[in-house]
């Protein structure tokens, strides 16, 4: 009997961002407010997601100053983890929103294609909110196509259900204070909370960032830094 040998995993980073209850509280109290609002019409399916209906930067609220230095401090040592020198890196959060839904709401299967690193943060869970959903765009063990993305095919008995090489799919519950940092090019999404408890809020805050070089200097790739970008003047005639 030969063993499996694993190259280049996909890593989701987590961990406890820091923040007491009642800076968390204060969060989905802000969160609350800006739902209320945005006065959106609610949705069977979808959640409420401020960077379309109310504010796409967060990080310049002061009520969320703290966080993001948290979140600055997490996402570095993300990159650290990885095997980046981050001193060789200027890192912007560019966008960011919070998140709100209830019920039968949802989030889509989705990447951040705008973006290098992606970030979401649960202020507080509880154990009927909807796992974040963790969804690679490729299966690298699949053999043939839609082996195992064709949930029919672990109906059958042609794929085991429960063998591990075999899910298109990972959740990831949330927890209180809980940071998760990965690509943004990865796809994920968010199921709708357990049925049992139709009225029941869930709240999280996401970011966008984006990375530049500090010097683009013998650099092919990477963004140069942004003092060397220039804006294209268009002269409307």
């Amino acid at each position: 009997m030969g063993d499996f040998n694993y190259f280049n995993s996909l890593a989701v980073y987590a961990c406890n961002l820091g923040l007491d209850r009642p800076e968390r509280q204060a969060l989905i109290k802000s969160i609350e407010a800006d739902h209320t609002k945005s006065k959106t019409p609610p949705t069977k399916g979808d959640s409420w997601t401020g960077d379309v209906n109310s504010s796409c930067q967060l990080h310049d609220q002061p009520e969320f100053d703290k966080f993001f230095k948290l979140a600055s401090v997490a996402v570095d040592n993300y990159m650290t983890g990885l095997g980046v020198n981050t001193t060789m890196l200027d890192t912007y959060f560019t966008r960011s929103w919070a998140v709100r839904q209830e019920g039968s709401q949802a989030v889509s299967l989705h990447d951040h294609a705008q973006s290098h690193i992606s970030i979401c943060y649960y202020p507080e869970a509880h154990p009927a909110h909807g796992a974040f959903v963790i969804a690679p765009q490729e299966l690298p063990n699949e053999f043939f196509p839609n082996l195992f993305s064709n949930e029919h095919h672990k109906t059958t008995g042609l794929v085991d259900a429960n063998n591990p090489h075999t899910q298109s799919c990972y959740n990831l519950k949330p927890q209180d204070d809980m940071l998760l940092i990965f690509p943004s090019k990865m796809h994920h999404q968010v199921r709708p909370n357990a049925d049992t408890y139709p009225t029941l809020a869930r709240y999280s805050v996401s970011s966008d960032i984006v990375c530049t070089l500090k010097s683009a200097h013998l650099y092919e790739h990477g963004l140069p830094p942004l003092p060397l970008w220039k804006k294209l003047e268009i002269l409307n005639e």
